[in-house]
């Protein structure tokens, strides 16, 4: 089965961690096999924020937007950050839904853990993979996205329409550390849920750069919604020191290892609104979003 890939890098992360991506996709001819534009880079606060790409003093959402473009383009690396944050980038041709096969894939840097024999424990940091066809012809992606269905899909624990909204540390802010632990600040970026949860990002001595959007400094607040897929990692010693992170069976970024087939998409899982089968013919944009 001849197989087509588009080269893209991405950074995607839950409300803790976050971690590198790439992607790949199939053509319907001779074309090159790559997205040609970043249409939005939405990423929410996050460990490596700032820095994939860099921010520098005067650059704007617009600024910001070109210099995820480029990095993609170049097979480097963005970050998304947190629960929500997301990347569309477009094709200059239509990836073809090819029945029995994998049409897209999205690589990560997820790996297994040494000690795990199952290889479903490592480094997983799921994000969800939307598409869109270009009904309307315009070359913009404002047609309707569907959902590649992964396997969580409709499960118990999977949320549609889950909302996370995030609030930027005042000037006065201090920060609390956490004895004897790689945590700088616990109560660094506080959020709230849809569901009534709350909590904060953590801030640790790793990163210690802002993990709030510069070119976004100006706001007070950051909301996102999206797909929250059910808890994944657990806190090996207690400390925030060592995450690791249960893998998913298959259908997301960054998920599986990408020498699995597990980690490929099929164009045929994908569904609208309502969960039903969206029979698109090919697509023309992709939106990945942290989960």
């Amino acid at each position: 089965m001849k197989k087509h890939y588009l080269p893209l890098t991405l950074a995607a992360g839950m409300l803790a961690f976050s971690a590198g991506v790439s992607a790949q996709g199939s053509v319907s001819s001779g074309n090159a096999a790559g997205i040609n534009r970043v249409y939005e880079f939405c990423p929410a606060p996050g460990q490596f924020q700032n820095t994939m790409p860099e921010y520098e003093a005067g650059d704007t959402p617009e600024s910001m937007r070109e210099k995820a473009e480029q990095s993609l383009l170049e097979g480097g690396t963005i970050c998304l950050g947190a629960f929500g944050g997301y990347v569309v980038m477009g094709f200059d041709h239509m990836v073809e839904n090819k029945a029995g096969q994998y049409d897209l894939q999205v690589l990560g840097n997820s790996y297994f853990s040494s000690d795990d024999e199952q290889c479903n424990v490592g480094s997983s940091e799921p994000a969800v993979v939307f598409v869109s066809y270009d009904a309307n012809g315009n070359g913009l992606p404002d047609d309707e996205w569907y959902e590649i269905a992964g396997s969580e899909y409709g499960k118990v624990h999977t949320w549609q329409d889950y909302t996370v909204t995030y609030y930027r540390c005042g000037d006065d802010h201090e920060a609390v550390a956490v004895p004897d632990s790689p945590i700088s600040d616990s109560q660094y970026i506080r959020w709230t849920d849809s569901e009534g949860g709350e909590g904060y990002i953590e801030k640790n001595v790793y990163h210690q750069q802002d993990y709030w959007p510069l070119w976004l400094k100006d706001e007070a607040t950051l909301t996102f919604t999206g797909t929250r897929l059910a808890p994944n990692g657990e806190d090996v010693n207690g400390d925030g020191s060592l995450y690791i992170q249960r893998m998913y069976s298959w259908g997301y970024a960054d998920n599986k290892t990408n020498t699995e087939s597990a980690s490929k998409l099929d164009l045929q899982w994908a569904v609208d609104k309502d969960g039903r089968p969206a029979n698109l013919p090919g697509i023309h944009f992709v939106k990945v979003q942290t989960s």
